[in-house]
């Protein structure tokens, strides 16, 4: 497969506006009528039963929505933002603290979710709505319980107002000009859609309204683009109707269009309170990774990579912060296709890889069955999901290095070996997943109001049929990820325990302890000592084998809980990841006998401790690959690349090889940051000149010079492979 097409010099102007205007957006500026009318709707229909508010109030605020449409629109689709007056600004502080959030009550969604984008195009909205009207009917006539009626009836509602909001938008194009997307909104208002621009616009329209108003925090993912759209392009190119490179227009817009959503700020690392970052509060999508997956396999083993997935991937090349393309890759993945990925990741574009070899196993041994395996997607940030047939995500933070110190400070039990010590913390990380955990997970369907529909229900597998919201049984699927965090850290600590107390004898657990204790204050030459030990990263046997050891009993550990017979509806799935809570962990956590200091960061997801890996990237991917990535779901890989490792024809060439190479030694995923130290430093420096600089954070981009002193000072920390 050729890559054979550039983007036209209109299109990429559109990108270079886009980009200005979002980074001069004012950070104050807010999808301020969608809170307001909201206001309107909640005093308008709250003696109604909830799901006969969500339906009537969705109609209510899609009637009254402004919709602009601006010349260079392809697909119809926006909100109107402003910066409020001192008025509107006190009205909205109002609302907010009656709320307490941007949404009331009754509207309650969930964010980090992917719909069921198969079941829309295939049946569009008119078909959804039939068929909840079906049930509907047939649990009046079975004389259900009035939940279970008032349930379906607010989903009909909720159909019914987005069939109402795609011909108002058909007004909104026919009166602006654009006769095409007018024609496209009419028909989707009334059928499934019938093509390529029909499909891709209704895909748009409800994952608009999704982003913007129905959540606090959308990361949502239009899993697997380039096959549920597939159908619709290959009938139109066979027709006559379509070609590439007009589809590739269409993509580029929708693109554009997800990144024109974004505020101003870096949700995890920005200044909230210096009046330079939008919030949540503001905007709905003001910094969330939105994701668009494409590739990986089909059910009989054979790659899934088509013309869509070179048209999204030409679209990755423009460098927008958002939306982010993963790309699910495979062993047989063309060479055109892997090549452009290795030269997106080299001109730091947002994109990462998951490698389908490993993350499809990996969820079959969690209990997904092949088929549903086969069609993953993932979620802000790094999260596995099973595509429309689970609901949005469920998560708990394991602080690893927090319990490994309960346990080497425990001096009830002395262990002999690095391995007896593992074995006291898998101890503990059970007994925290038995006793605080799972309490926990018990009660999430338990806590729900019974009967409350969610406006996400509509567009998921099983709520309609079941007339029950996701959350508390009506999806196929429910699942806690267990995010493992500061794993290096634990082994590092591990290896400097085995070989200095152990093996070598040089130490006691005792001087270990004390000098945890008084954080390494007049024990420096000890510290010096301990960092001159095995760490994880550089392709050496002890602390390689220990980080196999460690994630293998906590999976087993999480596998024995979860078919403890207790008949929870949620199940534990384990991931690497910390996303930038490793900053947050390691406020918490003292002294760690690797020779990390009381109060800094633990290692970030799945990467060495900062600064530790020596060897050189082939080293650090050996040992990666180490890891029994086959039970786990999901996590980071962050790569800081310096340009000159990479560059030329050869330096890609042989980056590409270390990547597949990795890949086929059972590695789950990549990202990268190919950015020189030296230009994070001037960017900290001088960041007028480097405004629109990005740096992969976790399953996302930041703009580096968003990011806090702290947060800057972190990426830089990270070590950085050079040739």
């Amino acid at each position: 497969m050729e890559m054979i097409l550039e983007h036209p010099v209109s299109s990429t102007r559109k990108v270079t506006d886009a980009v200005s205007q979002n980074r001069r957006k004012n950070p104050r500026s807010t999808f301020l009528e969608r809170i307001f009318i909201l206001d309107q709707a909640d005093r308008e229909f709250s003696h109604l039963p909830q799901p006969l508010i969500l339906g009537e109030a969705m109609g209510f605020v899609f009637e009254r929505l402004s919709l602009p449409v601006l010349p260079e629109d392809e697909l119809v689709g926006r909100v109107l933002e402003k910066v409020p007056d001192s008025d509107e600004e006190q009205r909205f502080q109002d609302i907010m603290s009656k709320w307490g959030r941007s949404l009331p009550g009754w509207f309650d969604n969930r964010c980090h979710l992917c719909l069921d984008w198969d079941s829309l195009v295939k049946h569009g909205l008119s078909g959804l709505e039939a068929r909840a009207a079906r049930n509907l009917e047939q649990k009046k006539r079975s004389q259900a319980g009035q939940l279970e009626i008032q349930f379906l009836d607010g989903m009909v509602r909720v159909y019914q107002a987005f069939r109402a909001y795609a011909r108002r938008w058909a007004c909104a194009a026919e009166e602006a000009g654009n006769s095409e997307a007018a024609q496209w909104c009419r028909n989707i208002a009334d059928n499934p859609p019938a093509t390529f621009p029909e499909a891709l616009q209704l895909t748009w329209i409800v994952g608009l309204a999704m982003m913007t108003l129905c959540s606090g925090s959308s990361a949502l993912t239009f899993a697997r683009f380039d096959q549920f759209l597939l159908p619709f392009y290959k009938r139109d190119v066979a027709a006559g109707t379509l070609t590439m490179a007009r589809a590739g227009e269409l993509i580029d817009d929708f693109f554009l269009k997800i990144f024109a959503l974004l505020g101003r700020g870096e949700h995890q690392m920005g200044r909230a309170d210096d009046g330079k970052s939008t919030g949540w509060a503001r905007n709905a999508t003001y910094d969330a990774a939105t994701y668009v997956v494409v590739g990986g396999r089909r059910m009989d083993g054979s790659p899934a990579v088509n013309e869509l997935t070179e048209l999204a991937l030409q679209t990755a090349a423009h460098e927008l912060k958002n939306p982010t393309v993963i790309l699910r890759y495979t062993p047989d993945l063309p060479d055109p296709i892997w090549f452009k990925a290795v030269e997106l990741m080299r001109s730091n574009a947002s994109l990462f890889v998951y490698n389908d070899d490993v993350m499809i196993p990996a969820l079959q041994s969690w209990g997904v069955e092949e088929e549903d395996a086969v069609g993953y997607s993932l979620h802000g940030c790094n999260d596995p999901h099973i595509s429309g047939r689970q609901g949005s995500l469920v998560e708990q933070w394991i602080n690893l290095p927090s319990l490994f110190l309960e346990v080497f400070h425990d001096r009830t039990e002395e262990p002999a070996t690095a391995d007896e010590l593992l074995g006291l913390l898998r101890s503990r990380v059970s007994q925290y997943l038995r006793e605080d955990l799972a309490p926990r997970l018990e009660e999430i369907a338990e806590s729900q109001p019974t009967g409350f529909l969610r406006p996400d229900d509509a567009f998921l597998e099983g709520p309609v049929d079941r007339a029950q919201t996701w959350l508390t049984g009506g999806v196929k699927y429910h699942y806690c990820l267990i995010q493992l965090g500061g794993v290096a850290t634990v082994v590092d600590s591990l290896a400097a325990i085995g070989t200095a107390a152990f093996d070598r004898k040089e130490l006691g657990l005792a001087d270990l302890r004390e000098a945890a204790e008084a954080d390494f204050n007049g024990f420096e030459r000890l510290r010096a000592r301990l960092g001159n030990l095995p760490k994880f990263g550089n392709d050496e046997r002890i602390p390689d084998g220990l980080a196999a050891k460690l994630i293998d009993g906590l999976c087993d550990e999480i596998a024995r809980i979860n078919d403890d017979g207790s008949g929870r509806l949620y199940r534990m799935m384990p991931c690497i990841s910390t996303d930038m809570n490793h900053i947050r962990m390691g406020e918490k956590t003292g002294a760690t006998p690797d020779g990390r200091l009381s109060g800094t960061p633990v290692s970030e997801n799945q990467s060495p401790s900062a600064g530790q890996d020596q060897n050189g990237l082939t080293a650090l991917l050996n040992s990666l690959s180490r890891i029994p990535f086959h039970r786990i779901t999901g996590g980071t890989l962050n790569l800081r690349v310096h340009p000159s490792l990479i560059s030329g024809e050869s330096g890609m060439v042989k980056f590409a090889a270390a990547l597949r190479t990795y890949f086929k030694n059972g590695g789950l995923q990549v990202q990268v940051s190919c950015v020189g130290k030296e230009i994070l430093l001037a960017a900290k420096e001088n960041p007028d000149a480097h405004r629109n600089l990005t740096v992969r954070i976790t399953g996302y981009s930041a703009y580096f010079t968003d990011m806090t002193d702290a947060a800057q000072d972190e990426v830089i920390s990270r070590t950085e492979f050079a040739g």
